[in-house]
């Protein structure tokens, strides 16, 4: 098989490169953790991204991509960074990446972030700026986030529970249309 060469990798970066799409011999990369798309002109990723179930990073930065397939086989992802392409909605099958700890979301087209990104209990940084989200779904009071990154949207209110989230220590908000911000 000619992709043998490859089969224990563990990291691949072909980031800064004019990739399209990924070749189908990468698919058996079974022990890839991490994998960076970063920079390429990438505009869908197939449904087969699940087969990378190892992996722990996916960088898909700077692309062109519109929608995300379903990433529900990708169990141990704890790293999810999609900045700067065409996303104009977020499928609530995010919220079955049990391990994500960080999900990085700023400068596309969402409107709105599904409810399930609010329930993963392990996400600890959100960084959904530079988008035109309206609202925020209400936020799991137990919900682990440290870091919680808005600014330049178009948000008119906060979730009421936003003042419960006792683990949050970074929060900017800043350039949108709030005029009201909840008390605890």
């Amino acid at each position: 098989h000619k992709g043998d060469f490859f089969k224990n990798l563990h990291h691949l970066d072909v980031s800064r490169n004019e990739l399209k799409k990924l070749p189908n011999d990468w698919y058996y990369l079974k022990k890839l953790r991490s994998l960076n798309l970063t920079f390429n002109h990438i505009e869908e990723l197939p449904s087969k991204i699940g087969n990378f179930s190892n992996l722990r990073e996916l960088h898909l930065g700077i692309n062109k991509i519109e929608t995300l397939p379903c990433l529900t086989k990708l169990k141990k992802l704890r790293k999810l960074y999609i900045e700067k392409n065409r996303l104009k909605e977020l499928s609530s099958s995010i919220g079955n990446l049990h391990e994500l700890r960080e999900l990085t979301l700023n400068l596309n087209q969402l409107t709105m972030l599904p409810k399930a990104v609010f329930k993963l209990k392990k996400l600890k940084i959100l960084d959904a700026c530079y988008n035109k989200i309206t609202h925020l779904p209400c936020i799991n009071s137990k919900s682990n986030l440290h870091k919680l990154l808005l600014n330049e949207n178009r948000l008119t209110t906060l979730p009421q529970n936003l003042s419960g989230l006792k683990k949050l220590k970074y929060l900017d908000i800043e350039y949108n249309k709030i005029k009201e911000i909840p008390h605890g």
